[in-house]
């Protein structure tokens, strides 16, 4: 059975991303202003972010910067990152939960959809970065079910990173590890050191996903959470303080 939660979070931030195609031209200056309306009472004005002033035909001839954020509203417990292809929801430590983290992304997603900007979403994905908390690289690598080996060297005594690719019930799931990683917390000046652990669930082909939004995103954070916790030993599980509910 997987845990709910664990006590000793080791979440330090969630994110909720989807990527579109818009029934008009740089929404990224429309749907602001709209999201604005709907929401002012939980988030602040929207902020141009640098890529903002890039032209936008600078953004079309790379494709790096299709998905890049180009506003920003901040909110007491979450910020939405806006751009004319792509939307993400971020959560930054302390993360409030699945339950009502769910409900602020069921409550946009449906405001967002009564603009009928968005003509279809071409993928959506759940990524949460981790910081599992411990000095030495032996005892980070120690926290999960990791073994490496390339030649005659065990990676799990050395500074190293993986970045693995895992498709699974028809979701990709990027796995990156990285030993002795020093993570400033999002919103702070405190930081978090040990084993970093992303696990990004993407489902890349969401078909209709306005019409199945609910069952879409409860199956990915399902997968997600799902490849979270089947990478820990059930002695770390107990240590971090898992809680059944």
């Amino acid at each position: 059975m997987i845990p709910s939660k664990l006590s000793k979070d080791p979440i330090v931030e969630a994110l909720f991303e989807i990527r579109f195609q818009s029934t008009v031209k740089a929404i990224s200056n429309l749907l602001p202003a709209f999201l604005y309306t709907k929401l002012k009472n939980n988030f602040d004005a929207p902020e141009r972010l640098p890529i903002a002033e890039f032209p936008e035909e600078f953004i079309a001839l790379d494709p790096n910067l299709k998905y890049q954020p180009r506003l920003r509203m901040r909110g007491a417990k979450i910020s939405m990152l806006i751009g004319d292809s792509s939307i993400v929801l971020s959560c930054p430590r302390p993360y409030v939960g699945w339950n009502e983290y769910k409900i602020m992304l069921t409550d946009l997603l449906l405001i967002i959809k009564e603009t009928k900007l968005i003509s279809v979403v071409d993928r959506f994905s759940f990524k949460y970065v981790n910081v599992l908390e411990a000095d030495k690289v032996d005892e980070q690598f120690s926290l999960i079910k990791f073994v490496s080996k390339i030649g005659p060297y065990d990676l799990t005594k050395h500074l190293s990173s993986t970045k693995s690719e895992i498709r699974e019930e028809g979701l990709i799931n990027i796995i990156e590890v990285q030993s002795n990683a020093v993570i400033t917390l999002p919103n702070s000046k405190e930081t978090m050191k040990g084993l970093l652990l992303n696990v990004d669930t993407i489902n890349d082909n969401p078909g209709e996903f306005w019409a199945h939004s609910d069952q879409l995103i409860e199956t990915a954070h399902t997968m997600e959470k799902k490849m979270f916790f089947c990478f820990l030993p059930d002695e770390v599980i107990k240590k971090f303080g898992a809680v059944y509910a």
